[in-house]
């Protein structure tokens, strides 16, 4: 059996990954240390949603790359929104440039389909957004954000 720590493609399109900047294994160019115990058996999605189940409303979800471990636990698991304390998320750029295009943080440019599903099925979960981890924004500035993002998502993501 296989073991996996997490989704290894994106939901769609291929793979694309920016060694300049993630480094050769995507965690920088951090030498780390070797792991102390074997990967969990089960990948990420499974995880986030046994764990959510098992502690409904304590558990703060922290992504901090490609949302497909989300989307695919959203899509197992439609009631998770209502099953986590909350969400925050390290991606997308709002009134900023972006660190993979003018307009796109790489966390959300990986696999947009999985930032689309992340977002369409769990609006209500992220109250706030980090801005380029320099500042909050307010719940005004949010809800524009997450219209723009779903123009901008349901354009990119239309079947040609």
């Amino acid at each position: 059996m296989k073991q996996e720590l997490e989704c290894e493609q994106p939901l769609v399109k291929a793979l694309e990954t920016t060694p300049e900047t993630h480094g050769p294994r995507g965690v920088g160019y951090a030498e780390l240390a070797p792991a102390r115990r074997p990967l969990e058996r089960e990948e990420a999605a499974t995880w986030i949603v046994e764990l959510a189940r098992a502690r409904p409303g304590e558990i703060l979800l922290v992504t901090l790359g490609p949302l497909t471990n989300l989307a695919v636990a959203l899509e197992r698991e439609p009631s998770l929104p209502n099953l986590l304390a909350g969400w925050v998320l390290m991606g997308g750029a709002y009134r900023t440039a972006g660190n993979t295009t003018p307009t796109s943080e790489w966390n959300i440019h990986v696999d947009p389909h999985a930032a689309k599903a992340s977002f369409d099925k769990s609006a209500e979960l992220a109250p706030k957004a980090s801005d380029g981890e320099r500042r909050y924004l307010t719940d005004a500035e949010l809800d524009t954000a997450r219209e723009d993002a779903k123009k901008v998502m349901d354009e990119f993501c239309a079947e040609p």
